[in-house]
């Protein structure tokens, strides 16, 4: 979830979605990562048109990752852009 300063437009506070925790922030530079999941959702849902946006930390998402049936791909890059 992202708090965003309505006066300057810009997010003040990003919270992990699922344990509320402040995101690690100094002069507008994030200290750690987070997973952002954007979702828009079509027909044949039960949520037509909507878009959902959440970020989860890196603690939330492990767990999270740890209790699924069919574990995540996980491979290395070989090359930032």
């Amino acid at each position: 979830m992202e708090r965003v300063d309505e006066d300057i437009h810009k997010v003040s506070e990003l919270l992990c979605n699922c344990c509320g925790r402040s995101i690690k922030r100094d002069n507008d530079i994030m200290k750690e990562d987070v997973f952002t999941g954007v979702k828009e959702w079509g027909y044949f849902s039960n949520r037509d048109m909507e878009v959902h946006k959440f970020n989860i930390c890196e603690k939330c998402y492990e767990e999270i990752i740890g209790s699924f049936k069919v574990p995540v791909h996980v491979f290395n890059k070989t090359e930032v852009l």
